[in-house]
């Protein structure tokens, strides 16, 4: 029984299952000094491809700057680090965070950020990448990004 002496409720027990929720997920990806330079014109896989008819819904996202001897230059306001579905051209963001104060800084940081709150058209069968949305220069300090993530059956629920 649960805590409190509980049963679960009929209704309740395997609901997730049964909407096509799966469990929590956590995917960790570092990122090298030499892929931040480039992650304005190449995007890295954070999440993998979830498979044929499944998306990938990201909670939040956790991101470790390691400094270690040179912040990063050329930042400016509006070049953030952005998640998003790997071949979605249409730019629409499931996750940003500005690199000001970040990037640019002379110690270690940790940041949080959670999903956009706007509606986001899931792409079925699609990877999750992080890219930069400007340039930045010189620099020497790899990211530690930790995605909280579940994956989504795209097929209509049944018996609920």
């Amino acid at each position: 029984m649960p805590l409190g002496g509980q049963a679960t409720h009929p209704f309740l027990k395997d609901y997730g299952r049964r909407v096509g929720l799966e469990e929590n997920k956590v995917r960790e990806t570092t990122i090298t000094t030499a892929q931040i330079l480039a992650l304005h014109s190449t995007a890295i896989t954070v999440v993998p491809d979830p498979g044929t008819g499944k998306v990938i819904v990201v909670e939040g996202c956790l991101v470790f700057y390691d400094y270690n001897s040179a912040a990063y230059a050329a930042i400016a306001g509006g070049d953030d680090l952005s998640l998003n579905f790997e071949s979605d051209a249409s730019g629409s963001q499931l996750m940003s965070m500005e690199t000001t104060g970040f990037l640019d800084q002379t110690s270690d940081q940790t940041r949080w950020f959670n999903a956009n709150v706007t509606n986001v058209t899931c792409q079925a069968s699609e990877p999750v990448a992080v890219k930069l949305l400007g340039a930045i220069t010189t620099g020497d300090s790899p990211l530690r990004i930790r995605v909280y993530y579940r994956i989504v059956d795209l097929a209509p629920p049944t018996g609920v």
